[in-house]
């Protein structure tokens, strides 16, 4: 018996691409949680500058339109 396997490059060069496109978007979204985590617990405590700082960091995060990219 034999069996004909067309070249499957491009489906598996597709399902990397989305695979990683995923785990861009993962990351993204858990460093994304962790800073607003990181900033209410900052303002809670008072330290206001802390708290600044770490929106500073929080606003420089990929995007939407740099994830497009």
């Amino acid at each position: 018996m034999v069996v004909d396997l067309t070249p499957d490059d491009k489906r598996l060069q597709a399902e990397g691409f989305v695979a990683g496109v995923q785990a861009v978007l993962t990351d993204l979204v858990a460093q994304r949680e962790l800073y607003a985590k990181r900033i209410r617990s900052r303002l809670s405590e008072g330290k206001i500058a802390e708290a600044q700082k770490l929106l500073e960091e929080f606003k420089a995060l990929q995007t939407r339109d740099d994830v497009q990219k």
